[in-house]
């Protein structure tokens, strides 16, 4: 899509803490603003991609995860409603 508008980024990183319901209310809020050029942008991880067991955030890593279905649904969703999802 080529327009005019500059690319609007929702970046959400994890601002959910863990919680999907969170994070789906933040997506369906984000999609309700009236803008033609919309994207959204997520960073999904596994704690043991970015941290040993024994660093001492690795139990907060563990409290923001979301299982993978969770993501397919929620990049699902994401895929329909913004220009572009990162």
């Amino acid at each position: 899509m080529i327009t005019n508008n500059p690319i609007l980024i929702f970046e959400c990183a994890n601002s959910h803490g863990g919680n999907i319901n969170l994070l789906q209310l933040t997506i369906a809020r984000f999609k309700a603003i009236e803008y033609s050029n919309k994207h959204i942008k997520f960073q999904p991880f596994h704690p043991d991609s970015i941290a040993l067991p024994d660093f001492s955030w690795h139990e907060v890593y563990q409290e923001l995860l979301l299982q993978k279905n969770q993501w397919h649904v929620l990049l699902c969703d994401a895929a329909t409603s913004y220009d572009g999802v990162w």
